[in-house]
């Protein structure tokens, strides 16, 4: 399925993660509310691409289910914005 112009109207952006070492933005939790693949697997994470540190560890597992249940309560309508933020481990130990 295309995930074209249709992203632009029925895309829920609900977790923004940020690199603990350079605050970068690295990757958001978006779900598709267009999309029969994404509603089965609840969204997907996507690279931002834009820090240099290494590959982050993004939340996952029961972890991640809580996080999109508190993005769904403070974001009910859907938005661009996500309104949770997290901050995770990029590539190496994070700084004290």
């Amino acid at each position: 399925m295309s995930h074209g112009f249709h992203r632009l109207l029925s895309l829920q952006t609900l977790i923004a993660a940020r690199c603990d070492r350079c605050h970068k933005l690295v990757a958001v939790y978006e779900k598709d509310t267009a999309c029969p693949e994404c509603q089965t697997t609840g969204g997907v994470w996507r690279s931002e691409g834009r820090c240099g540190c290494g590959t982050p560890e993004l939340p996952g597992g029961s972890e991640l289910g809580k996080l999109v249940e508190r993005a769904h309560r403070e974001l009910p309508g859907g938005g661009e914005r996500a309104p949770i933020k997290v901050r995770v481990t990029c590539g190496g130990p994070a700084p004290r």
